[in-house]
């Protein structure tokens, strides 16, 4: 895992999560991750933000309804 930078911080309150995560890739190499899991936190679906220079900023907010 080199040229990248990652951040995750998560605020709860009874059922409630609030999260935040910062994924920043090096501007010369696309983001690399020998041991197919991918490094990072804000990988979505089918994208993982992992090519040379980009910088993704990720909200989610989550709530347990089940009560």
């Amino acid at each position: 895992m080199t040229g990248n930078k990652r951040e995750k911080g998560a605020l709860t309150w009874r059922q409630t999560a609030f999260i935040i995560a910062f994924t920043d890739v090096a501007d010369d190499h696309d983001m690399v991750n020998p041991w197919a899991g991918w490094p990072g936190y804000t990988s979505i679906m089918e994208l993982n933000n992992d090519k040379a220079g980009q910088r993704t900023l990720l909200f989610r907010l989550g709530a347990d309804l089940a009560q």
